[in-house]
């Protein structure tokens, strides 16, 4: 393998990434991907490995205003460094990292002006061992997104105040468990109107509800990145095991101060 052709063909794929992930010189990055495998300097699995990477493992645009959190600052121009939660609402661990990021490590960050530089991106994950609590406070989640973007992260701090364990959803329906965490929306968010959220998670005769594509958009996107257990963080599509729900807010900032450019 020519090691000048490898470096040109390398290059050529950073140069590009960054810009291609977010929609522009997309065609650029794709002729440099295909130039190298077919010069074989990179196999399938490696391009595979590149659009992952350079794409900082973004989230859908229909989700921009419900799940990425920039706090009080704002968006500003430019890419940011993406900060993904995958996060479960019957984990109590992901209830505490969730309440760090937001409580203690989004104000550091602020007080550091680093603030700016980073997107923090919620991921549903829906456990399986947990399904009925879990399924449910998801779907509503889901359709609090849909229905009123602006409050989905207030409403996900809600959940985590009155988790749905296993032990309180073992005798509970999933028309139960929704109508619980719909109560929830309607107790703690402003100007909702529970009509709306039913209409997002009810389900017609034979037919599915119309929170199916997030549903599998989630579970899709967290089984392809190889997530497994609530909390997980990545920082720009690479997984930062040591950044846990305990871990101390000001190593938290630490780590991220560590990554930028």
């Amino acid at each position: 393998m020519p090691t000048a052709r490898l470096d040109k063909a390398i290059c050529a794929l950073a140069r590009y990434g960054a810009r291609a992930a977010w929609g522009k010189h997309t065609s650029s990055a794709a002729v440099a991907v295909s130039d190298a495998r077919q010069g074989g300097q990179i196999n399938k699995f490696s391009c595979l490995v590149y659009f992952f990477s350079t794409a900082t493992m973004a989230i859908a645009p229909r989700y921009a205003k419900s799940h990425v959190y920039n706090g009080p600052a704002g968006l500003s121009s430019g890419l940011k460094h993406t900060v993904q939660l995958y996060l479960d609402y019957n984990c109590p661990f992901s209830g505490k990292l969730f309440r760090k990021i937001t409580g203690e490590v989004v104000p550091l960050l602020e007080k550091k002006s680093l603030l700016d530089k980073f997107s923090f991106v919620f991921m549903n994950v829906i456990q399986p061992w947990h399904y009925v609590g879990s399924g449910a406070y998801h779907e509503v989640a889901l359709a609090v997104a849909k229905v009123y973007p602006d409050q989905f992260w207030k409403f996900s701090g809600v959940l985590w105040d009155n988790i749905m364990t296993d032990s309180l959803s073992y005798d509970k329906t999933k028309k139960q468990v929704l109508a619980t965490a719909i109560d929830l929306a309607a107790q703690h968010l402003d100007n909702v109107d529970t009509e709306k959220l039913w209409e997002q998670v009810a389900v017609p005769e034979g037919g599915q509800n119309q929170l199916q594509k997030d549903i599998k958009y989630f579970t899709r996107y967290h089984r392809t990145v190889g997530v497994h257990v609530t909390p997980t963080v990545f920082v720009d599509g690479i997984v930062v095991g040591s950044i846990e729900s305990s871990t101390e807010p000001e190593k938290i900032v630490e780590i991220l101060q560590s990554l930028l450019d």
